[in-house]
């Protein structure tokens, strides 16, 4: 599409966003992939508290590694492309496909965990028809953006259809499914995720604002080049190293309240240590707060 209404040359610009967030869609894929066989067989048993609970959990799971890629990419992709291809035009150009991108896998990751729900289910059929529409509005979208507006455009019109298609269907057919109504699954898969993620911007805006990148890359860029490394490269080694840190204080300021949030009771004993586990456990489901109602 981009080679098509603009310039293959474009393509150089857009093809590293691109590869980023199709690998870490492909690991989100994975997280889920016991959803499939799971639901499968809840509802060969007619279980419905457990295909509500493992559909509601897998989305806040997903939506919140969502969120921290997202966000990661927004407040640390312009220094990570920067570092990464040093070359300032391609700096300019990718972050804004990058953001848009990135901004498209707060529904693209998460939908699937509705796609495995939804497949385990037998609604196949349901999940052809939305592919369809979503194809067909993607390539509406971004014809519609890429000539006014250029590379931004083109992902623009990717991360629209996600939420013109996919975030505004799945939820009803899963829901539907599952027997929920649909502001209720929609309040218990998200809410607590959206309050996980506004607390992580927080963390982000501060720590961006208060730690720039060359507190301990110019340091380090001493150390390294003592290996007889040279100062470009022992720079570049630095600043990434020092980004990796920067986005890794950010995951551990979002993991309390993902972990007291977003996971119920039973999730949660799964990280106790062994011995602090009582020899029955409850059955699982939600916390009594979140159950579905029939």
């Amino acid at each position: 599409m981009v080679g098509f209404l603009l310039n293959p040359t474009q393509l150089g610009f857009y093809a590293p966003a691109a590869s980023l967030t199709s690998r870490v869609q492909t690991v989100g894929n994975g997280m889920v992939g016991f959803l499939l066989p799971s639901m499968s067989r809840a509802q060969a048993k007619s279980d419905l508290p457990t295909m509500r609970r493992m559909s509601i959990l897998s989305i806040r799971i997903l939506l919140c590694f969502a969120m921290f890629i997202s966000i990661a990419s927004v407040f640390f992709g312009r220094e990570f492309i920067r570092i990464w291809l040093d070359n300032p035009d391609f700096t300019e150009k990718t972050y804004p496909v990058l953001v848009f991108l990135s901004l498209a896998l707060l529904v693209r990751i998460p939908s699937a965990a509705v796609t495995s729900s939804l497949a385990g289910l037998g609604q196949v059929q349901l999940l052809a028809n939305r592919a369809m529409l979503e194809a067909g509005t993607t390539v509406v979208l971004q014809l519609a953006l890429a000539v006014p507006f250029g590379l931004p455009g083109v992902a623009a019109g990717l991360l629209i259809s996600q939420f013109l298609v996919v975030a505004a269907l799945q939820p009803q057919y899963l829901a539907k499914a599952i027997e929920m109504p649909v502001r209720s699954f929609l309040s218990q898969s998200l809410a607590r995720p959206a309050v996980a993620g506004l607390l992580t911007v927080v963390a982000a805006a501060t720590l961006t604002r208060f730690w720039p990148i060359g507190v301990l890359a110019d340091p380090l860029t001493t150390w390294i080049g003592m290996l007889g490394i040279r100062d470009s490269i022992a720079n570049r080694v630095a600043q990434l190293f020092e980004l990796g840190i920067q986005v890794a204080v950010v995951g551990a300021a979002m993991f309390p309240p993902v972990f007291f949030l977003c996971l119920d009771r039973d999730a949660r004993s799964a990280f106790r240590p062994k011995w602090r586990k009582t020899a029955t456990p409850p059955p699982a489901s939600l916390d009594s707060t979140e159950r579905g109602t029939n």
